[in-house]
């Protein structure tokens, strides 16, 4: 009865006893769950669950026209839908939920490209004419916290499993020939991964769920690559100590080399 009318309360007397509401203890992650090539119509897929956050990735593949600005370079348009989404243990409403699937959409976008995962020059068929475009579908199908390191790791975890046909393309005459019995495998340089951590009576947590996100003081999310910090994100909040981002940068090196080995693993 406490934990709903006083929220706040029943979570600080845990903590006082240094263990979170679900068992854990502050810097242990949720189990992580990863299944790639997962539909059968996606050229590269995966469903993944980070406790009981699901998130499901599906990728097409369209021929078009590069962006003046990258004649070389194919793109990407990651689309997120939270629609069919239940955020557990909250009353989300459809706007909050519009809300979610822009600020994913922008941070998926932002993290794929900075990150220099994936060559977009391969994706080039033949310069200033015809480059892929892959459409990088992102469903939610349940979230409880971590939705952004979820919704990341499904798109990483799809990229490794996508492949895509032979084009061959005749300038003269703008002939394209698809040839759907060569597929090729993309490359990826890295895995991106992203830890969320929030922040409570100064206290750091790893992982948070929905319920610990949503009575934090402070909310980032971190992307680190071979000991370097590739991504540091904090919408708002208290400050945080240094302290704090020293240990969550060491906490996110050895997340990272485990997903890393994790999603290595699945292709072999």
């Amino acid at each position: 009865m406490s934990e709903l009318i006083y929220p706040v309360k029943h979570f600080r007397d845990f903590l006082e006893n240094d263990i979170r509401l679900d068992g854990r203890t502050f810097d242990k992650y949720r189990p992580i769950g990863v299944n790639i090539a997962s539909f059968q119509h996606s050229l590269g897929s995966s469903a993944t669950k980070i406790g009981n956050t699901n998130i499901l990735c599906g990728i097409r593949a369209e021929l078009s026209k590069p962006r003046a600005a990258t004649p070389l370079a194919g793109y990407i348009v990651p689309n997120v839908d939270m629609s069919f989404t239940m955020f557990s243990k909250s009353s989300a409403t459809a706007s909050n939920q519009q809300n979610v699937a822009e600020t994913l959409e922008c941070f998926i976008y932002r993290i794929l490209n900075e990150s220099h995962c994936l060559n977009l020059e391969d994706l080039c068929i033949h310069p200033g004419k015809l480059v892929w475009c892959l459409y990088i579908d992102i469903i939610g199908l349940e979230v409880d916290g971590g939705v952004f390191d979820a919704s990341i790791l499904a798109c990483a975890s799809a990229l490794s499993t996508m492949k895509l046909p032979k084009v061959k393309y005749e300038e003269k005459t703008m002939k394209i020939e698809i040839c759907e019995d060569e597929m090729k495998e993309l490359s990826l340089n890295i895995f991106p991964v992203v830890s969320t951590y929030s922040i409570f009576d100064n206290i750091m947590l790893v992982d948070p769920t929905h319920r610990e996100e949503s009575i934090s003081s402070a909310l980032f999310h971190m992307g680190v690559h071979d000991d370097t910090v590739g991504l540091f994100h904090k919408s708002g909040g208290v400050p945080i100590s240094v302290k704090d981002i020293q240990h969550s940068v060491k906490n996110a090196v050895q997340r990272e080399q485990e997903i890393t080995s994790l999603l290595t693993s699945l292709k072999k």
